[in-house]
């Protein structure tokens, strides 16, 4: 035990003399969340710009497009008399669609024809795109029904009648969970959750590859133990409370098991602590650290929260299954986006867990094996 504390009292004096672990510690944990915080502070998406072709000018499609105006994710920039005055706009990027109105719109509505509204959207850009279609698919069906069944009502026909010609089918959809569509709650979470995940891996191998290597020949288990006890203690609280400070920013509901959170989190850091840990041993300090790099960088993209994990094909899908931090990804949106119970979010805790035995064996038999080689004076 004497070698255990005197191997946390070595480590937490290297916290305090080196400016540049301070830095990994403090400094840039915060930096990194602030940046994500101030992403997302809008919560949802909003003023969008698109561009309207008004072919018909009449009074129903000037109706339609302050109404349209009016709809929170979206800012009609330009009003244009053709299609192709807006490809040039769309090409640069300001705008995100184009919504024309063809001509005789009003005229086609009142004789019960079926108007076909254009909406040509920059499906490059997925997120803008799904945000518009959603609004102004809403404001033009219920408008353009309305107006139907009151220029009908006013020339003497039945209202059930005028609105059955108006409107034969109605859709009606019932959004489960963030029906919002708030970003905040699901990718600005998970941003911040995989930023500080990077800062743990990184930190796990600084505390190996920064140390003499006679140390660990001297200090042996107890200094190994000591090294991780610490790392794993800092980034547990230290984590938890950007975690949930960065919710308490962004105005989220409480966490349905916060208990549960925190250790779900506790159990990442230990698994890419000592993943860190194991490439400092393996591995010269700048060949740990590029790989260390390339893991948890794109880490985000194999998770399932960008990308669904079963669109992808067999191997990347079970390489994103194994990275730990896509099971806590998954633990947190259940606890704190569906606020499901507990026992819901149990195969992710179980998952971390295992992943988090299996990554402190991994390093242990690198540490047995570097052991021996110190015995026997390899290089």
């Amino acid at each position: 035990m004497t070698r255990l504390a005197d191997s946390l009292r070595h480590e937490l004096q290297r916290w305090r003399t080196d400016p540049g672990l301070r830095t990994l510690m403090l400094w840039l944990p915060l930096l990194a969340c602030a940046l994500v915080l101030g992403i997302f502070q809008q919560r949802t998406v909003s003023a969008l710009p698109i561009a309207v072709v008004d072919l018909d000018q009449s009074a129903l499609s000037r109706r339609l497009s302050a109404q349209i105006e009016a709809a929170p994710a979206v800012r009609i920039a330009q009003y244009v008399t053709t299609t192709a005055a807006t490809r040039e706009s769309m090409v640069r990027g300001e705008i995100y669609a184009v919504v024309e109105f063809p001509r005789h719109f009003q005229r086609d509505i009142i004789r019960g024809q079926q108007p076909k509204i254009g909406l040509l959207l920059n499906a490059q850009a997925l997120a803008a795109a799904g945000a518009i279609s959603s609004p102004i698919t809403a404001v033009v069906l219920q408008a353009a029904g309305e107006t139907s069944v009151n220029l009908r009502v006013q020339t003497g026909m039945p209202l059930p009648l005028a609105a059955a010609m108006a409107q034969p089918i109605r859709i009606e959809a019932h959004p489960l969970f963030n029906p919002g569509l708030d970003y905040a709650a699901y990718l600005g979470i998970a941003l911040i959750a995989a930023c500080l995940h990077c800062f743990a891996f990184v930190h796990g191998a600084r505390t190996i590859a920064g140390e003499s290597r006679e140390w660990f020949g001297e200090s042996r288990w107890r200094g190994l133990f000591g090294k991780l006890l610490a790392l794993t203690s800092w980034w547990a609280v230290w984590g938890s409370v950007l975690l949930f400070s960065c919710f308490a920013w962004l105005d989220l509901p409480p966490v349905s098991a916060p208990g549960w959170l925190v250790a779900g989190w506790a159990v990442m850091v230990i698994a890419y602590v000592c993943l860190g840990a194991f490439f400092a041993f393996l591995l010269p300090s700048h060949i740990a650290y590029s790989c260390i790099s390339a893991l948890a960088g794109p880490a985000l993209a194999f998770s399932g929260v960008t990308f669904p994990q079963g669109a992808m094909p067999l191997w990347p899908r079970l390489y994103g299954e194994s990275l730990p931090v896509t099971s806590f990804l998954h633990l947190q949106t259940k606890l704190v986006t569906e606020q499901v119970e507990v026992v819901y979010a149990q195969p992710q805790l179980l998952q971390l867990a295992v992943m988090a035995i299996f990554a402190l064996c991994l390093v242990c038999a690198t540490y047995a094996w570097f052991l021996t080689r110190q015995r026997k004076g390899s290089p």
